[in-house]
């Protein structure tokens, strides 16, 4: 990430980091299972993503909060935002992660609204 921000920068641009979701962070059932593991906890990724994008200067957005907001709001049942096939994303997971990256890159100044 340190060598990616510098050829970034280096082309005129800054690297934000956006983290997807995994689907074990959103189904509850899952997340209680891997928490019942002594010293496992599905946020982990989230929180060590953090720190690293922090210390090295990274602005960093985490899709986890989004996802399970609109998972709360609509009442989404399993599989939520993945395809019933495969762990793809269904198109309810593509406009989810949009809306919260471009709501980002507004609230971040590094882009304007139309």
């Amino acid at each position: 990430l340190r060598r990616l921000k510098v050829a970034t920068k280096r082309d005129g641009a800054e690297l934000v980091v956006v983290q997807l979701v995994d689907p074990a962070q959103i189904d509850p059932a899952q997340a209680k299972a891997i928490a019942a593991f002594d010293g496992h906890d599905p946020m982990t990724p989230n929180r060590r993503m953090a720190a690293l994008t922090e210390r090295l200067g990274v602005r960093h957005l985490a899709l986890h909060d989004a996802f399970v907001a609109h998972r709360d709001a609509n009442d989404l049942k399993p599989p939520y935002f993945s395809m019933t096939c495969d762990g793809h994303w269904a198109p309810v997971g593509h406009a989810v992660a949009a809306e919260a990256i471009g709501r980002f890159l507004v609230d971040e100044g590094l882009v304007t609204a139309p």
